[in-house]
């Protein structure tokens, strides 16, 4: 339609002899058309004709204007707008995801996503992302397939070079990270003294190990510095039956962990010290990322003697030789703190792991704002349920289940961080809040989903009444065991239990889960580990009763009866109704959710790996276009929400305030990830050029997908990211030529006039006038002021129309001519429909 106008106000230009007193759309394409004149009335002076003269921005008229960029600013949509700017990998071009650098991944042509290739986490130490790199003293990453017993075979990465040699032939294999090697009791690994490895007084030393059989001798070695126990005995590391010891200075402050330790698992294991503390707080072991022990040590400094560094063994007359594999030997020479501790335990703890390194964006300007993240994922990876706010629709995520929500009837999200008394444990989605008795750590910062709950004697009490008389239920929970022995008397341990209603535990090792009126008791078919995050989930339902883990259906039993039964006891976290038999669960709890309907099969799949797979995200900005400059800062100079490298963005941000919220508030996003970088205020991405990098992680060692070849572990997926800004920073304007100006003797007193596009001009769009096409002029309050085309030396149309009349007077008659200037604060569009003037002509 506004084409078909305008096309109309053409021909009424050409026309002769129009009406008297029309008020006319003046479109002058002759620019040695007179300024001044008309037919004489009664008087003889000058008779002007009103006019409204348009600036229409129609579509295909690019021609008539002057666009100061037009990679930045075009006419569209019958409109003239800052061009969004459009950062996006969505394919495997160059020109996209096939531009960047790709670990551990591949490309699905027939899903078109990015997905996990991986057998084997990746994330050995490297500068790109290992803590303290100025302070690494040695690392041995363990990786050659075989050791002959050659000086100078076992590799050290560190600064000073300190390779090592075999005992004997040694045939290593799979690895906690690549490869590792492997111990038999009889093999070990040895650096002769160097006065680098001890004399310091701080030092950290951490390990990832594998045992095997714990239970074949005392004192196996895993890192030591000593001759023998009392000789020589810089320090040392080595498990004493299912617990690990730690040496600092000979053996006189020895002690062990809380920890015990099982066969065939891995595990990380740190330990750091630091003799510029008080004597009872300088040595402190980690095991899996949490802080086991405090320990005291008399010693200051790590003594210098003369004695060599040995991994599996540490000397003496046992042999004290270690069965089973270790990996990833590092040593600093400083006192990593917690926060360092957790981020290498999260970085290599996932059994499979990938790495997307993106193509360098260029925002072509000096100096950017950088405002967003978001990708597109099939499945909310690493995301707490939506709760109250409602099931995530397939138009966000193309997988998901979208009635995953409906009938949740409790959720315990358990991210409290104090006992507050009564009901402190939080029902996010009704008034079933749970009152913790006996210990239990609150906030740990370990749990599947940001915090969780450390369950060591504990039980959170929720009430008598709850499940009672439900006929179909589902009951959800995400558990780390730190311990798998029997209760008293071989008892079952309980997770979560409601005495003669339902009960899910550990029996033996195994998950297991009962029906207390169907009289079936479901076990896992694999022992479950120390150490790991496991999905439990039991449903029942009219006809059946049934176990999973890990989102795999593990055995159901007949279920009969209207419903579950009653039952007058409590229900439970962390332990059944009883309180004195040893019973309670030791260990991690995270999101404990019950539905009063069975879950499906997919639900299940999906639910788990909600929590088994992530995709985690850090981003820099770089001054050159190859991002070298950043190779000399920390980390590479990659960051995340606290501003450096030991922090990842995540769907474990995808909240309304992109922060937890008050505890006990659902405050999960049901909608896609989206990381506005304003919200992380240490967060600094001043430069031109961008990265992103995404880290992949999973757990899974199920077959629930099927990639094209049948069935297949699952990985984390991702379809595309989008980077903002999405529109220049820099101020961009549009001029009007000849083509499109209007003579005028006068113009009117708040005779200018804008209609903005729907989407508005969120920085303000403003404007200069010309009466001759070359000097452009602003009012500044009191004067017409020479414009030097800066959107800081324009008028918005308001303070525009207030001085309008003066600008005949002050600058001159001749053909109007209009400049708009249109500015974004980068993610936010500017656009202009229209634009009117108002005045007399000849």
């Amino acid at each position: 339609m506004k084409s078909f106008i305008w096309l109309a106000l053409l021909f009424l230009v050409g026309c002769e002899n129009p009406m008297s007193g029309d008020i006319k759309v003046s479109i002058n394409n002759d620019p040695t058309a007179p300024t001044t004149g008309g037919s004489s009335g009664g008087g003889g002076g000058p008779v002007f004709q009103p006019f409204t003269h348009q600036i229409p921005f129609t579509t295909g008229t690019d021609a008539i204007y002057v666009l100061s960029d037009p990679t930045k600013i075009e006419i569209t949509g019958d409109l003239v707008r800052l061009k969004p700017k459009f950062f996006v990998d969505d394919d495997a071009t160059v020109s996209e995801f096939g531009g960047g650098l790709i670990q551990g991944l591949t490309w699905d042509s027939t899903k078109n996503l990015l997905r996990m290739y991986s057998t084997t986490n990746i994330f050995e130490h490297g500068i790109d992302w290992s803590p303290q790199v100025a302070n690494a003293l040695v690392y041995y990453n363990l990786n050659s397939p075989s050791y002959n017993g050659t000086p100078g075979e076992v590799q050290d990465s560190g600064p000073y070079s300190l390779h090592g040699v075999a005992s004997t032939t040694f045939t290593n294999s799979q690895g906690k990270l690549r490869g590792a090697a492997d111990f038999d009791g009889t093999k070990y690994l040895s650096v002769a003294d160097n006065d680098a490895l001890e004399g310091m007084q701080r030092l950290t030393i951490s390990a990832w190990v594998r045992p095997t059989d714990i239970a074949a001798g005392n004192g196996q070695g895993i890192v030591a510095k000593r001759n023998d126990y009392g000789a020589d005995h810089s320090y040392g590391m080595f498990f004493w039956g299912d617990q690990l010891h730690v040496d600092i200075d000979t053996g006189n402050n020895r002690f062990a962990s809380n920890f015990r330790f099982t066969n065939d698992k891995w595990y990380h294991i740190l330990v750091s010290f630091d003799g510029t503390q008080a004597v009872g707080n300088r040595v402190r072991l980690y095991i899996n990322g949490h802080l086991d022990q405090i320990a005291a040590e008399d010693s200051s400094a790590i003594p210098n003697l003369n004695a060599p560094f040995t991994i599996g063994t540490m000397g003496g007359m046992g042999p004290y030789n270690f069965i089973g594999q270790i990996d990833e030997v590092s040593l600093w020479t400083a006192a990593l703190d917690y926060g360092e501790v957790m981020y290498i335990y999260a970085k290599q703890s996932p059994r499979f792991t990938g790495a997307f390194v993106s193509r360098v964006f260029d925002s072509q300007e000096t100096n950017p704002t950088w405002t967003f993240l978001s990708p597109v994922t099939p499945l909310p990876f690493n995301k707490e349920i939506p709760g109250l706010n409602g099931s995530e629709l397939t138009s966000d995520y193309s997988e998901v289940s979208p009635n995953l929500m409906n009938g949740l009837m409790a959720y315990w999200k358990l991210n409290e961080t104090i006992d507050t008394g009564a009901n402190a444990i939080k029902d996010s989605v009704g008034t079933n809040h749970g009152t913790v008795s006996g210990t239990i750590e609150l906030g740990d910062l370990r749990g599947i989903f940001s915090r969780g709950s450390f369950f060591s004697g504990g039980k959170v009490t929720i009430n008598n009444s709850f499940l009672n008389n439900t006929p179909a239920f589902t009951i959800s929970t995400w558990v780390s065991p730190s311990l798998l022995t029997d209760g008293a008397g071989g008892a079952e341990v309980s997770i979560i239990g409601k005495k003669d209603l339902i009960a899910i535990g550990i029996q033996s090792n195994y998950i297991c889960a009962r029906s207390h009126i169907d009289g079936a008791y479901i076990c896992g078919p694999t022992s479950a580990y120390t150490g790991e995050w496991t999905h439990i989930l039991v449903t029942g339902d009219a006809s059946t009763f049934s176990l999973y883990i890990n989102g795999q259906f593990v055995n159901s039993a007949p279920h009969s009866g209207p419903d579950y039964g009653s039952s007058a006891f409590d229900f439970n976290l962390g332990a059944d109704v009883w309180d004195t038999v040893g019973q309670h669960y030791i260990g991690l709890m995270d999101e404990v959710a019950v539905w009063n309907r069975a879950l499906t099969a997919l639900e299940v799949k999906n639910l788990y790996r909600r929590g088994g797979q992530q995709l985690l995200y850090q981003v820099r900005s770089c001054a050159n276009a190859d991002c070298s400059d950043q190779d000399a800062t920390y980390g590479l100079g990659w960051a995340g929400p606290g501003g450096d490298s030991v922090m990842h963005f995540s769907e474990n941000h995808n909240y309304a305030s992109f922060l937890p919220g008050p505890i006990g508030v659902d405050n999960t996003n049901v909608g896609p990830l989206r990381i506005p970088f304003s919200a992380f205020p240490a967060l600094n991405l001043p430069h031109r050029y961008f990265q992103y990098k995404v880290l992949f992680t999973s757990n899974d060692i199920n077959d629930l997908c099927d990639y094209g070849s049948g069935p297949a572990m699952c990985s984390p997926e991702l379809k595309s990211v989008t980077i903002g800004p999405s529109y220049s920073k820099e101020p961009q304007t549009i001029t009007t030529t000849i083509a499109i100006t209007s003579p005028y003797e006068t113009l009117n007193l708040n005779g200018f006039l804008q209609t903005l596009g729907a989407n508005g001009c969120a920085s303000e769009a403003r404007y200069t006038l010309s009466a001759d096409g070359t000097n452009f002029y602003y009012y500044d309050g009191g004067n017409w002021q020479p414009s030097t085309a800066l959107w800081t030396e324009a008028n918005d149309a308001i303070n525009l129309g207030l001085a309008l009349n003066t600008f005949p007077t002050a600058i001159g008659i001749g053909n109007l001519f209009v400049k708009a200037h249109l500015v974004s604060n980068g993610s936010q569009a500017c656009e202009i429909d229209n634009i009117q003037i108002q005045g007399t002509k000849p």
